[in-house]
């Protein structure tokens, strides 16, 4: 390899693609604007890799040579990487693909390794279909990691320790997996340096670290204790929620920002429907601002919706706690709450008729989607009915007038629980497909975990057919064990937290 020297440009200047170097000094502009260390100013270097091919030696029959052949074959079935600047990999031989005699410049070494890792993650985590609906899918951040892990350590270490963890299951190799988890725990350490730096606490790539370790718990996580893998994905989405509120609507108008914030909403968003806890994000300057330049999807809709519930929830709590004298008043004003969200969200159903499945019969079999955006648009809106008509036939023994709760003669077996929980049961073997990726065994565990919720409580013997289709997908050899774990985990939590609170009180 020869490295070639040229004119001056800033040392970042080769990952800010999109302009060109402002040349500013001491810093550039660019590197200023993401929130990126600039480290001055340093001659561009041009590397011109040769591989040059040598024919048999001299003096060396074919024999020699194919007996030559014969042993660099073998040689090239594997590469022993050494990766300089992390310390618990270096010199440990770390295996990723197929030998090479180029020895590339440690910070070129790094590169290539991170990069290797970041294609293992995506391949790991993203569906291997339907490219064009990444942003229904909310699919966008784990993208912007090509641009995303160049910006800041936390996101690099992150990265690796998921994917050596990965690795080192696949192959039965606990030294590696134990290595993952040193990464993890080291990630952890460098995101806590990070915020406390007030350059890197306002790169983008922070916003990204969350959600890569919330992987981590998921594939990683078990624990004898079940609570304890669900207690940690939780701690994951609210570290999520403190990066928005800790840089405020305003920094969520453009770009990556801006996606990175409408996808990274839906984990807290579950998380607080899971805690049963009022969410910032319901608030009107969180639902409105980071839109202003830019329109909202049916699925940013559909999450505003959520995020109104978990205080639905929260309100639905105290009033049981509390005695009838002081609950009465309180107990009407939730109903009315409930009846203007379920207008709101009756109006999305409508208008997204287009983006949605509507089954033509309602038997216990399995469900088909045109494709998954569909199929996640369906459900999380399945869902958000569940939780809403939850609160609202559980507060009907509690109101005195029973004409207060009457809903529309039109198909009034829609407005139970039950009717949307059923759908979710049907839908649940589309998303634990091979081709859906971790993805979909993630984003249906939440809305899965409700739905067997709602059946189990005050079950009827029909319900029974609609829980085994879970039990079947669940059953399954293609799903892996850890996903598995993680459903069982967020189950129990869910089990924990609502049981004992629903448990005389469903539709």
């Amino acid at each position: 390899m020869v490295v070639e020297r040229s004119h001056d440009k800033s040392k970042h200047y080769h990952t800010l693609t999109d302009h060109q170097c402002d040349l500013k000094r001491p810093e550039c502009g660019q590197c200023t604007d993401r929130g990126l260390v600039c480290g001055g100013y340093d001659r561009d270097r041009v590397f011109v890799v040769q591989n040059i091919k040598f024919g048999p030696s001299a003096g060396e029959d074919n024999a020699g040579a194919i007996e030559r052949k014969s042993r660099d074959k073998k040689r090239t079935q594997q590469l022993d990487f050494l990766i300089p600047g992390y310390p618990c990999l270096e010199n440990e031989g770390f295996q990723i693909g197929r030998r090479s005699q180029i020895v590339l410049p440690p910070s070129l070494a790094r590169t290539a390794y991170t990069q290797n890792n970041m294609g293992l993650y995506l391949d790991m985590y993203l569906p291997s279909e339907e490219p064009s609906k990444g942003k229904v899918l909310g699919l966008g951040w784990p993208i912007f990691l090509n641009d995303l892990y160049l910006e800041d350590e936390a996101l690099r270490i992150a990265l690796i320790a998921v994917t050596s963890a990965a690795a080192g299951q696949a192959h039965g190799d606990k030294a590696l997996m134990e290595r993952g988890k040193r990464l993890y725990g080291w990630s952890l350490c460098e995101l806590t340096k990070a915020l406390a730096n007030e350059r890197r606490a306002k790169s983008h790539a922070l916003l990204a670290v969350p959600r890569v370790m919330g992987l981590f718990e998921i594939l990683f996580g078990a624990d004898l204790d079940l609570r304890i893998q669900a207690e940690s994905w939780h701690s994951h989405a609210a570290g999520d929620l403190a990066l928005m509120k800790a840089r405020g609507p305003e920094a969520f108008k453009y770009g990556i920002a801006h996606s990175l914030f409408a996808e990274g909403r839906m984990n807290p968003i579950i998380s607080y429907l899971g805690l049963r806890k009022a969410i910032i994000l319901n608030s009107p300057e969180w639902k409105t601002i980071p839109w202003e330049e830019i329109a909202k999807t049916p699925k940013d809709a559909l999450l505003d919706i959520l995020a109104a519930i978990p205080e639905l929830l929260e309100e639905f709590d105290k009033i049981i706690k509390s005695s009838y004298e002081e609950s009465s008043p309180r107990i009407h004003d939730l109903l009315d709450r409930c009846r203007r969200l379920e207008e709101e969200l009756d109006g999305w159903y409508a208008h997204n008729l287009d983006n949605i499945t509507e089954p033509k019969t309602e038997v216990p079999e399995h469900m088909n989607f045109p494709d998954l955006a569909n199929a996640h648009l369906s459900v999380l809106s399945w869902t958000a009915y569940v939780l809403l008509y939850q609160v609202m036939n559980n507060l009907s023994p509690l109101v005195m007038s029973p004409t207060s709760l009457q809903f529309p003669p039109r198909q009034p077996f829609r407005r139970t629980g039950r009717f949307w929980a059923r759908r979710i049961t049907r839908a649940a073997a589309y998303f634990f497909r091979p081709s859906s990726g971790i993805w979909g065994a993630v984003m249906i565990s939440f809305p899965t975990g409700n739905a067997l919720l709602c059946l189990r409580l005050n079950t009827v013997e029909e319900d029974n057919a609609y829980n085994s289709l879970v039990f079947q997908s669940w059953a399954d050899p293609k799903l892996p064990t850890n996903i598995k774990s993680f459903l069982l985990s967020m189950r129990k939590a869910m089990d924990e937290r609502r049981g004992s609170k629903w448990a005389k009180r469903v539709n």
